[in-house]
C-alpha cells in the first residue's frame, strides 16, 4: 500500500473497512476459499457499509450456489461466454433482421482453434474431432 493510500485510510475508518473486505473478498475468490465466504459475510453486517451489505444479500439469495463457484474448480464459464457472444450479436443486428438471420450468424460463427492461441478443451469437442464445417470468415 501506498503511503498516501495509508494516510487516507487511518483518517477514514468506514474506506479503511471497505478496503480490508475488498483485499479479503479478492483473496476468497482468487485462491478459491469458498469456505471462509460464510466468515467474510459476518464481517461485512458487522461494520456499517451500506453498500456491501447489498452485495452480502445478494450473495445470501444463493449462497450454497455462490459458495459452490467459488470453491469448486469447474464452473459454467464457456456457456456464459457463448451466451454473452449471442446476446452481442442480436444486439449488432438490433432492428435489422429477425431470427432467420441471427441463426444463419450463430451457426456460421467460426470457433477458435489451438492455431488461433485458444488453449485446449476450451471449444467445443466436434470442432477438436474436426466434424463441424468451418466457413472462410470469423463473426467474433
Amino acid at each position: 500500500m501506498g503511503l498516501r493510500l495509508k494516510a487516507v485510510l487511518v483518517h477514514c475508518p468506514e474506506l479503511d473497512a471497505l478496503t480490508r473486505h475488498v483485499r479479503s473478498f479478492t483473496e476468497i475468490l482468487t485462491e478459491r476459499q469458498g469456505r471462509r465466504l460464510p466468515e467474510w459475510l459476518d464481517a461485512v453486517r458487522n461494520d456499517n457499509l451500506p453498500g456491501l451489505h447489498t452485495l452480502a444479500a445478494g450473495i445470501d439469495r444463493d449462497r450454497d450456489a455462490v459458495i459452490a463457484g467459488l470453491t469448486r474448480p469447474r464452473n459454467s464459464g464457456v456457456v456464459e461466454g457463448h451466451v454473452n457472444r449471442i446476446k452481442m450479436l442480436k444486439r449488432q443486428m438490433f432492428g435489422r433482421a429477425g431470427f432467420l438471420l441471427l441463426r444463419k450468424r450463430v451457426l456460421l460463427y467460426r470457433w477458435p482453434t489451438r492455431q488461433d492461441g485458444c488453449p485446449a478443451g476450451s471449444y467445443p469437442s466436434s470442432i477438436r474431432r474436426g466434424t463441424t464445417p468451418r466457413t472462410k470468415f470469423s463473426m467474433a
